[in-house]
């Protein structure tokens, strides 16, 4: 790994956790991000200021976009069509995924583990036909998840 410089990013493969198989490759990620809340407390008979005090972690939703593909009946086509357009008519199914950077040697460079994701958005580009041709149809991918930890370095 690379450890003086920034890394390059080829792709983004994700996977459910201690599963080899990649549930699908995306070209751009986002949402890797936790903050904390913060409660402001007035301290009785003390003006001058508010104590800020952490309330709890919040994560933002984890974006994922890549070009369209056909295929629903993969592992992440039918988690996807049972949570989003099942109208609640069963249990919302949460996977721990594991999402991956992969360097320009096909190989991981980096490595999260995402716990308690489930699909809350798919959502596909405008088409848009004019133009030369080249322009990629892209659909966009979003989970809410519970936790957020970088593991090792490509494992």
């Amino acid at each position: 790994m690379n450890d003086f410089g920034p890394l390059p990013a080829v792709r983004f493969e994700l996977r459910l956790s201690g599963d080899d198989r990649v549930m699908a490759s995306f070209r751009e990620v986002s949402g890797l991000e936790a903050d904390l809340t913060e409660v402001p407390f007035r301290e009785g008979g003390e003006n001058a200021y508010v104590h800020r005090l952490p309330a709890a972690d919040r994560y933002r939703d984890l974006v994922c976009k890549r070009g369209l593909i056909g295929s629903v009946t993969s592992d992440l086509g039918q988690w996807l069509k049972n949570t989003l357009v099942s109208g609640f008519s069963g249990k919302i199914q949460t996977k721990d995924l594991e999402l991956s950077l992969v360097g320009p040697e096909a190989t991981p460079v980096m490595a999260w583990v995402i716990t308690g994701a489930w699909p809350v958005k798919w959502k596909v580009a405008p088409f848009d036909a004019v133009g030369d041709g080249d322009a990629l149809a892209v659909q966009t991918l979003e989970f809410a998840y519970q936790t957020v930890v970088r593991v090792a370095d490509g494992q």
